[in-house]
């Protein structure tokens, strides 16, 4: 039997052409800083640091001038997320001028109706409306896209799948290796760079 595409059922599973591409990513940060901060600090702590929305959602500014999180995690368990130097001495600026000593990042809630925090539902559809005016993939605009794009960037980089699984909070690098596949574009790169018989 050969291969049918018609009939095919394409698995929901994380694949990698569904994480974002750096120029994506930049793009997206890029009109973000201009239009929502906190979205902007949402989606540049999930690039890096590969934090869930739930994870985020614990996060407080005192964390970030800390350098890192001790956060309850996915299946009650409980993890160490660390910020790059880069990301604390910006967010430590930035919460020194907005005068938030060791808020939730969360709290900060746009929403005039209310001052309860903003749920990860409405944080998804406020995502979704700014990478829509951006031009930034529909496909992307989640922020477990960013997780995503953390870990295949740091999988890129030090191809140490062992840390990478321990960064994320995985109980099995099994699952961590599904970052070390290459999109699309990447295979028909290598192919033509490689096969020259």
């Amino acid at each position: 039997m050969g291969c049918t595409s018609k009939s095919e059922k394409i698995q929901r599973a994380l694949h990698v052409e569904n994480i974002p591409t750096v120029k994506e990513y930049e793009i997206l940060l890029e009109y973000l800083k201009r239009h929502n901060q906190m979205l902007y600090w949402l989606v540049r702590i999930a690039a890096t640091t590969g934090a869930r929305m739930s994870e985020l959602q614990q996060l407080t500014w005192g964390h970030l001038r800390k350098g890192e999180a001790y956060l309850g995690c996915k299946g009650r368990k409980w993890r160490y997320i660390f910020f790059p130097k880069q990301l604390i001495v910006d967010a430590t600026k930035y919460a020194d001028e907005k005068g938030y000593p060791d808020e939730r990042l969360v709290s900060m809630s746009t929403n005039r109706t209310s001052d309860s925090p903003v749920s990860s539902r409405g944080i998804g559809q406020s995502l979704g409306i700014f990478a829509s005016r951006c031009g930034y993939p529909k496909h992307k605009a989640h922020m477990h896209a960013f997780r995503h794009f953390f870990a295949k960037m740091y999988i890129t980089k030090t191809k140490d799948v062992v840390q990478l699984a321990n960064l994320m909070g995985h109980s099995s690098v099994d699952t961590t290796r599904i970052y070390m596949q290459k999109t699309k574009a990447e295979h028909i790169r290598d192919v033509n760079k490689f096969v020259s018989w």
